[in-house]
């Protein structure tokens, strides 16, 4: 399950998780939740892009309602997305 303090820390290291492994910070994030939030971010992008079926549409729906432990920590997923594509964003060095 992906939580706020999850998604807090692959934010705060801009989904960079060399990085953040390079931080020394420490949470309850693990590899797989790390893989699996870099997969929602590319997800994301394509179905704001309109890349994607609809069906593909639905099944993502789905994803995030089992995955995330509240739709305003999805939410707070898809604002980093749009952000760090307008800026840029490359993580902690």
């Amino acid at each position: 399950m992906i939580t706020q303090d999850k998604l807090n820390e692959y934010i705060w290291a801009g989904g960079d998780i060399d990085g953040y492994a390079r931080s020394g910070r420490s949470s309850d994030i693990t590899d797989a939740d790390w893989l699996f939030l870099d997969k929602m971010v590319s997800a994301i992008t394509m179905i704001r892009q309109g890349l994607v079926s609809d069906s593909f549409e639905r099944e993502h729906e789905q994803v995030v309602g089992k995955e995330f432990d509240s739709r305003a920590t999805y939410d707070a997923l898809c604002e980093f997305e749009r952000t760090s594509e307008q800026s840029g964003v490359e993580g902690p060095r």
